[in-house]
């Protein structure tokens, strides 16, 4: 983890934590098929890589790494942390379900030792798709678009990363929430005086 600008989080119990690794373990668990599509998987650097076969013809592949500060898992510490930590206190059960899981491994070997940390860089700053953008594209805003149709504001929301509103589908959300009277009755103090 040395090559790894970024350490996972963990509890004070030592459970890895935080909203990334909470997607993981749901994916390992609820879907595991599923994980080498919805997950990044493991970055390796490596000083070399050589394929071989095994006893019984079965293929292998040997990796090779010589220093610390070169070589190593340069992107993937939370899937890696999480699936460890998924393991260890998996019962007989989630074991099994997660014995149907696959994880990519990108191997990279004969890179530019100066490049590392740059390697490093690009590799960790990729970004969460805001909720928001995932809630759009899975239709969920529609009836609200239906009722916003024709309506002053309209054109002024944005329902996804990049869409052309100044304002984001979350604040107007956010602001409609605050006079829902379901959730937050009205108190009126009446002066009897």
């Amino acid at each position: 983890m040395e090559v790894n600008p970024r350490v996972p989080n963990t509890s004070v119990t030592g459970v890895v934590s935080g909203p990334v690794p909470k997607a993981i373990r749901t994916t390992l668990l609820d879907d595991p098929e599923m994980m080498a599509l919805m997950n990044a998987g493991l970055y390796l650097l490596v000083d070399s890589a050589e394929a071989y076969n095994a006893t019984g013809g079965e293929g292998r592949i040997r990796l090779r790494l010589t220093n610390k500060w070169r070589h190593g898992l340069v992107n993937g510490g939370h899937t890696f942390a999480t699936i460890l930590d998924a393991i260890t206190h998996a019962n007989d059960d989630q074991l099994a379900r997660m014995q149907r899981a696959f994880v990519r491994i990108h191997v990279m070997r004969g890179l530019d030792p100066d490049a590392v940390v740059e390697i490093a860089q690009g590799l960790n700053r990729s970004k969460q798709v805001k909720d928001t953008s995932l809630r759009n594209l899975d239709n969920q805003f529609d009836d609200f678009k239906k009722a916003m149709k024709g309506k002053k504001g309209e054109e002024q929301i944005a329902y996804y990363e990049g869409d052309t509103g100044d304002v984001d589908i979350a604040e107007v959300l956010a602001f409609l929430e605050m006079f829902n009277l379901d959730r937050y009755p009205l108190r009126v103090a009446w002066d009897r005086h």
